[in-house]
């Protein structure tokens, strides 16, 4: 019977060169690895296996095993085992001056600085929210940094505020002990002189610092309004027009005209206040 099948020649005696054949797989020590014996009547996995992979060492051991894919399955399922978790969960530690995002990204940072939840938003968080993000810190870490910080933020403002009325308390101990008897009618003329020359702002300033209770200023003030009384010249306690000195009227029209809501009322005719206001300015002139 005659044969069909063409017949092919090695490109090596075409041209009449030698074939150079491939080095021969080895062992780490060196040595030669001997192809694995398969058992008659088994499955012959290793025919089924890439080049690469067949020239891997670790695994031509399984493929003398009388069943290799079930050897194969059960050292897969002793790594896991011995690791703990399933390779493909395994963060592989970047070298030193290597990029960590890698690894960030695989423990559960945000995918962008913004998405920290628990950072309020706009420009003001925006550094913090940077750092954060730099240093890797989950959502959840972030979360506990920020309340961690909240919670000292809270316990210094209730130091400060034990403190602060801490302080008030022996200033006023400390005023009264020095005036004596004194004490009413020196702090009555320091109140009266303060306002009669301290615009709103001081007077803000002195309640939310406390300032206005210390010694020193009480007898700073007490001192002045002291100089006033004797020429007649101090704002009464009561307020009342009628005790003004021509001085004090000028001061008390200056201030109303730097207030815009008295000048509103003052200059529109219309507001519900306007008989009431330039009643008060006339008896201011009336005085000066």
């Amino acid at each position: 019977m005659e044969n069909n099948e063409a017949t092919t020649t090695p490109e090596s005696q075409e041209t009449g060169t030698e074939a150079v054949e491939a080095p021969a797989p080895t062992t780490l020590t060196g040595a030669p690895l001997a192809e694995p014996e398969i058992p008659q009547g088994t499955y012959n996995a290793w025919d089924n296996l890439s080049d690469d992979l067949k020239q891997e060492p670790s695994l031509r051991n399984f493929m003398n095993s009388e069943d290799p894919l079930n050897a194969v399955a059960k050292s897969y399922v002793h790594a896991v085992k011995k690791m703990g978790v399933p390779p493909e969960q395994i963060i592989r530690l970047p070298k030193e001056g290597e990029p960590m995002d890698d690894v960030y990204s695989a423990l559960g940072r945000p995918d962008d600085p913004s998405n920290y939840s628990s950072l309020p938003d706009g420009d003001d968080f925006k550094p913090v929210r940077d750092a954060f993000y730099e240093t890797g810190l989950t959502d959840s870490q972030a979360k506990n940094v920020m309340d961690i910080y909240m919670k000292g933020m809270e316990e210094v403002q209730e130091e400060q505020t034990e403190q602060f009325e801490k302080e008030r308390v022996q200033n006023k101990l400390a005023i009264q002990q020095e005036w004596g008897a004194d004490y009413q009618r020196n702090a009555n003329l320091a109140q009266r002189a303060f306002n009669q020359f301290a615009p709103k702002e001081a007077v803000s300033l002195m309640e939310e610092t406390g300032i206005g209770e210390h010694p020193a200023m009480l007898k700073m003030f007490s001192n002045i309004g002291s100089m006033l009384a004797e020429d007649n010249m101090l704002a009464p306690a009561d307020g009342q027009f009628n005790s003004m000195s021509p001085v004090q009227a000028q001061v008390s029209i200056k201030d109303k005209q730097a207030d815009p809501e008295f000048m509103k009322r003052y200059m529109d005719a219309k507001h519900p206040g306007h008989n009431d206001a330039v009643k008060e300015m006339k008896k201011l002139y009336e005085l000066t």
